[in-house]
C-alpha cells in the first residue's frame, strides 16, 4: 500500500512526499528489513537516551542470545 503526506507551511509552501511501498516490504530482505529496525531504535531511543547509551542497549539486544542473564539489559533500561 502506498501513502502520500502534504504539510502546508503558515508562509504557504507545501511540501509532499509519497511512498509507494512500505520501506521493510515485500521485496526486502531480512537485512535491509533488520537495519531499518535498528536505525530507527537509534533514531528515537538516541534521542531520549543519547546516543551511547541507545548503541549499547541495541547491541545488547543484537546479542541477547550471549548474555549470560537479561539482567545486564534490564539494567541498561533503568
Amino acid at each position: 500500500f502506498s501513502a502520500r503526506v502534504s504539510i502546508r507551511l503558515r508562509d504557504g509552501r507545501v511540501y509532499t512526499h509519497q511512498q509507494d511501498l512500505p520501506k521493510a516490504g515485500a521485496g526486502t530482505s531480512i537485512e535491509e528489513q533488520k537495519q531499518l529496525v535498528i536505525e530507527k531504535f537509534l533514531r528515537e531511543a538516541g534521542a531520549v537516551l543519547g546516543g551511547e547509551q541507545a548503541e549499547k542497549i541495541c547491541q545488547q539486544v543484537l546479542e541477547l542470545e550471549k548474555l549470560s542473564s537479561v539482567k545486564e539489559l534490564l539494567e541498561e533500561l533503568k
